[in-house]
């Protein structure tokens, strides 16, 4: 999901992952309620509905505002298929098959699912409806489903599948290690991500699934610059640099096995040492698990001690004792911090 850079001052409690996908999913489950009243490309009434689902899609920004009619965008999305869909994230298909299970639409049922069903309707490949019993449903029309059902069951699709599973799970973990990831930066760094007989038409689809799958930001270059979902500023510590000039750090394979777990082995004990501490000493609203992970995340990005411990003091149930108090500061002392936390603005 995009972010926008920000010069407002935020308090720290305000700046947890906790409290940020909170916003996110809100700010989703809103998008969402609104493309209910987009209509669709297919099917009926399309003719009188279609232009302000297209003018929300992928495809008109990439077309820069271009006008277009109707045959031709349906036509470009039918024919896009069999190069887009093997490049979707693992929540679009998995959002895709159930439609295609339960003939044609299914209920958005769980708040991870905001994101990807909002990429599906960027996409125009479906449309949603609010049932008169609320939520959302999703449904994909016929003429598409019964091509990806095809598509889905060619050798080639499951290889492309597994290639954009591992391009996921190592991005992933290269934003837990390092806070951010030139998108362009892509082509140097994954070359076998890259489809046998790529065209600039997969830079395209490529860019959608980025999209869909991550936090991003521009600058001033409009280079998307992917963020991890906890990195709450990310102007405090990109630099001015630009794609071309980025050199990712390079990660041995335990660390990068590290960062899909979103723990390195030097930081497990004092995370340890902290939620033990924590059981039994918060508000029953805030899991141990969740606000250890707030406070780690929060200390990676430049939060003193002093701040861990006013965002952890707004979650307790009970006072603090020295043994909370010895456990925050190592925590603090031994997460691995961000590289650029103490310098640099992105312009």
């Amino acid at each position: 999901m995009e972010r926008y850079l920000s010069n407002t001052r935020t308090l720290w409690s305000e700046r947890t992952l906790s409290a940020m996908s909170a916003q996110r999913e809100a700010a989703c489950l809103n998008q969402l309620c609104r493309a209910c009243a987009l209509g669709g490309i297919f099917g009926q009434g399309s003719s009188r509905t279609w232009q302000s689902a297209y003018e929300t899609s992928y495809l008109s920004g990439e077309k820069a505002g271009a006008q277009a009619d109707l045959n031709t965008v349906r036509r470009t999305v039918r024919d896009s298929l069999a190069r887009e869909l093997p490049l979707i994230s693992v929540r679009e298909e998995m959002l895709l098959q159930r439609m295609m299970i339960f003939g044609g639409s299914s209920p958005v049922f769980e708040q991870e699912e905001y994101a990807p069903a909002l990429s599906l309707i960027r996409r125009l490949w479906c449309t949603a409806h609010q049932p008169e019993g609320g939520g959302v449903l999703l449904t994909v029309p016929a003429q598409l489903s019964s091509r990806m059902a095809r598509i889905m069951q060619r050798p080639d699709y499951q290889q492309s599948r597994q290639k954009m599973f591992t391009l996921t799970a190592t991005l992933h973990s290269l934003l837990y290690l390092d806070g951010f990831f030139f998108a362009q930066a892509l082509s140097d760094q994954f070359p076998g991500a890259k489809l046998p007989d790529s065209s600039p038409l997969d830079a395209l689809y490529l860019n959608r699934f980025l999209m869909s799958e991550f936090d991003y930001v521009w600058n001033a270059q409009r280079e998307m610059i992917l963020v991890h979902p906890g990195l709450s500023r990310p102007e405090e510590i990109i630099s001015p640099m630009s794609g071309t000039s980025y050199q990712e750090p390079h990660f041995s394979h335990q660390m990068i096995l590290d960062g899909m777990r979103e723990m390195l082995e030097e930081e497990r004990p004092a995370v340890e040492a902290l939620r033990a501490e924590l059981e039994g000493a918060l508000q029953p609203q805030y899991p141990a698990d969740e606000t250890v992970n707030d406070l780690k995340l929060l200390a990676k990005q430049g939060a003193s001690v002093e701040d861990l411990q006013t965002v952890l003091s707004e979650k307790m149930a009970t006072v603090f004792h020295p043994g909370i108090l010895a456990a925050l500061r190592r925590l603090h002392s031994e997460v691995v911090p961000w590289p650029g936390v103490s310098h640099g603005v992105l312009n």
